[in-house]
């Protein structure tokens, strides 16, 4: 074999082992997006919120991207969503409402749909029944959160009873002559009439009121940019301590 052909088989045999090497990147590379892809797959879960938050209620409100009937998966740790609460009607928009909750406490919720869970990154994983975590331990979920509102200790109001007013008392007393006739002389001091202390009220103005009435309401309320103006100590959340410090503001 002269120099020429020698040249000409190893360029071939270059060409041909960097076609395997190719190949070989092409199907590794297939097989580790469909691993991915089976463990961590797009949810039709396009949003979610949470509105109506109380001590021990919740309504979480959540659409899809299809008509479809999902379990809210819910808990206060979030590697751990124990609790659910089903909708079985099929539909893009759905509503859940959450009771007997624990007062002021961070709770997190994920949404089933068939054998998947979906989280608030637009991310579903598979998840087995037996133990509700994710088949594969690498599909990590973030699931979305909310806190219920805590409840602000109310001041005993005690009112004050007006003390009885005393009738004045008739003094009687001899006469200084001898015609026997008894003189009767009025107090020499008009009895002090002691002056009732008013009672605490527990009448609100109408802005007091309307606190009242939009407690629960936190950012995460669809109405937020009306009620907003209610949240008296700008802590995001309307509650009870709304209407204390309305009270002493004088709104």
């Amino acid at each position: 074999m002269n120099l020429s052909a020698f040249q000409k088989a190893s360029q071939t045999a270059l060409i041909i082992v960097v076609m395997l090497v190719a190949l070989g990147a092409a199907i590794y590379g297939g097989n580790q997006a469909s691993r991915y892809f089976a463990k961590a797959t797009g949810s039709p879960v396009v949003r979610s919120t949470v509105a109506q938050i109380t001590s021990s209620t919740a309504l979480v409100g959540w659409e899809a991207s299809e008509n479809v009937s999902g379990v809210l998966r819910y808990g206060t740790q979030k590697e751990n969503l124990s609790l659910s609460q089903s909708d079985k009607v099929e539909g893009k928009s759905h509503n859940i409402p959450l009771t007997i909750l624990t007062t002021n406490t961070q709770y997190w919720y994920a949404i089933d749909i068939g054998s998947r869970r979906c989280d608030s990154i637009g991310k579903c994983c598979e998840i087995d029944k037996g133990t509700n975590k994710p088949k594969d331990t690498t599909c990590k979920l973030l699931p979305w959160s909310f806190t219920t509102v805590g409840i602000t200790p109310q001041k005993d109001i005690v009112a004050v009873l007006p003390s009885a007013t005393q009738a004045p008392v008739l003094t009687v007393t001899k006469p200084a002559t001898s015609s026997g006739t008894p003189k009767v002389s009025s107090p020499s001091a008009t009895p002090k009439t002691t002056k009732p202390v008013a009672s605490p009220t527990s009448m609100l103005s109408s802005f007091c009121k309307k606190v009242e009435a939009y407690i629960g309401g936190a950012t995460a309320s669809p109405n937020w940019a009306t009620i907003k103006q209610y949240d008296i100590d700008t802590n995001g959340r309307i509650n009870s301590a709304d209407i204390i410090k309305c009270q002493k503001a004088g709104k």
